[in-house]
């Protein structure tokens, strides 16, 4: 049994023609338009302000519902027009058209070995490690061993430090408010003691605030 062709419509975006070459959406846009112009029509003429301006005005609707319905522009409806024009707005007026990069696969392969040769890699690793700590705690104590015990410092390394210590101190110390030219110090010898010592011949106006006055 044999198949007849079937025909396959390839104009599938072509509108339905309803009388000659008007279509359905034209005659629906004409009669809503039309509608909304008698509409105003009738209620200006109700009012009684009837006049040509309002007349215009009144059937200003259809005449803008015909313009969409039939008027095309380069075979493109004016609600089409219209709608390209506000989509241009948003978008920018010059393109630039480029390959685009595409999506980059990298197949790695599969790991085969079995559980008991990664645990045994995992050993090996771990002993690896522990000779190798060894090795370093041995090398640590075998320079310890080669340094020795420091030699404490002789006693005349001591006071000298400690001289230098007191020197440092007695640099860094504030100066006493004493006046030097008014101080005379003899130094001790064996020809004199200590109760020798005394006051120098001076006035009492001079010593009296580092030495106590003579006693009568």
């Amino acid at each position: 049994m044999t198949i007849d062709p079937v025909k396959v419509p390839q104009n599938v975006y072509v509108e339905d023609r309803i009388i000659g070459s008007i279509t359905l959406r034209q005659i629906i846009i004409c009669l809503l338009t039309g509608g909304i112009s008698y509409g105003i029509f009738s209620s200006i003429k109700a009012a009684g302000v009837m006049s040509g301006v309002a007349g215009v005005l009144a059937w200003t609707p259809l005449v803008i519902g015909a313009a969409f319905a039939f008027v095309k522009i380069n075979s493109i409806t004016l609600t089409r027009f219209c709608l390209l024009m506000l989509e241009k707005t948003d978008k920018p007026a010059i393109r630039i058209w480029a390959p685009r990069r595409g999506i980059t696969i990298s197949i790695g392969a599969a790991s085969m070995k079995s559980d008991n040769e990664i645990t045994k890699e995992k050993k090996a690793e771990e002993v690896i490690h522990r000779a190798e700590e060894k090795r370093e705690r041995i090398h640590e104590l075998s320079a310890l061993l080669d340094k020795g015990p420091d030699d404490p410092p002789s006693d005349a390394e001591q006071r000298q430090e400690q001289n230098a210590e007191i020197s440092e101190e007695l640099q860094s110390a504030p100066a006493l408010p004493v006046d030097k030219t008014r101080v005379r110090v003899e130094p001790l010898s064996d020809d004199h003691a200590l109760q020798d010592i005394r006051t120098p011949d001076t006035p009492a106006s001079l010593v009296r605030d580092i030495a106590p006055p003579i006693a009568s």
